[in-house]
C-alpha cells in the first residue's frame, strides 16, 4: 500500500458545530494534488461543560473529539477499580482520562513522559463489574523532544464482539493539539492530551496515515506512523 506524502502543515480550516453526543466530521480534500497534500483540519470548538450530560455522552456513539468526563462520579470510581486491579498504579497520578463515548474510558497513569506508565481500559458497567483491563506501556526511558511525538501502544481490540484500535503514546510539550489522521477518507481524531501522554482509539480497523503533533497555529511540529497491527478476526 502506498502512503500519501506525510503533512508538514495543517491549514485552517471552518470551525465546525459540535453537538451534544455526536460530533462532525473533518473531511480534508480528495483527488491528486500536484504537490505535497495540505489536510484541512477542522478545529474544535470546545470538550463538553460540566453543565451538559456527561452521563448521557458517555453512553452515546463515539466520538471523534474527546471531552472531559471528570464531572460524572462513576469516573472516580473506575479510577479506584483500576487502582486496585494493579499495585503498581495505586500512587501514580492520573496523566490524561479519554473519554468519547460507547460506555468506554482509557486512563493512562504516569508520573512523567520516561518513568513507568500504565493504561487502563474499562467500561462504565466496570464501576460495579470491578472488570478492567491494565496494561504496562513500555515506552523509552529517554526524553522526547519538545516538538515530538511517538507511538508506545498501538493494539487491535475486541469491543465487546466488534473490532477497535486503540493508539497511546507521548507527545512533546509543545503540542496543543495530537490528531490521527485515516489513510481511506482523511477524516481526523483529536486525542485526548495530559503529563506528556495522549491517548486516542476507534471503532472498526481503519488505517492510519499519521499521528501528528500541532502546535496552537494548526502547524505540525512533529509526527509518527507507527506500524499497523494485526486485527483479530472478530464474528
Amino acid at each position: 500500500m502506498v502512503r500519501p506524502a506525510l503533512v508538514r502543515r495543517l491549514a485552517r480550516a471552518a470551525v465546525v458545530a459540535l453537538l451534544v453526543g455526536a460530533c462532525g466530521d473533518a473531511t480534508a480534500p480528495t483527488g491528486s494534488p500536484s504537490h505535497a497534500p495540505t489536510f484541512i483540519v477542522a478545529e474544535p470548538t470546545s470538550t463538553a461543560a460540566p453543565t451538559l450530560d456527561v452521563e448521557a455522552i458517555l453512553r452515546g456513539d463515539w466520538r471523534r473529539l474527546p471531552f472531559d468526563p471528570r464531572a460524572y462520579e462513576a469516573v472516580f470510581e473506575i479510577d479506584a477499580t483500576c487502582r486496585a486491579a494493579e499495585p503498581a498504579i495505586a500512587g501514580l497520578p492520573v496523566a490524561l482520562v479519554d473519554a468519547r463515548g460507547r460506555d468506554r474510558l482509557l486512563f493512562v497513569y504516569a508520573t512523567d513522559p520516561t518513568s513507568a506508565a500504565w493504561e487502563c481500559r474499562a467500561d462504565l458497567d466496570d464501576a460495579a463489574a470491578a472488570d478492567v483491563e491494565v496494561v504496562a506501556l513500555q515506552a523509552s526511558g529517554e526524553p522526547i523532544g519538545e516538538d515530538e511525538i511517538d507511538a508506545v501502544h498501538y493494539e487491535a481490540l475486541d469491543l465487546d464482539g466488534a473490532s477497535g484500535v486503540v493508539l497511546v503514546g507521548r507527545v512533546g510539550a509543545l503540542a496543543d493539539d495530537v490528531i490521527t489522521q485515516f489513510d481511506l477518507d482523511e477524516t481526523y481524531i483529536y486525542g485526548s492530551k495530559g503529563g506528556g501522554w495522549y491517548a486516542t482509539w476507534w471503532p472498526g480497523s481503519d488505517v492510519i496515515n499519521a499521528v501528528a503533533a500541532t502546535d496552537t497555529h494548526n502547524v505540525v511540529i512533529g509526527e509518527v506512523v507507527p506500524a499497523f497491527p494485526i486485527v483479530p478476526a472478530i464474528p
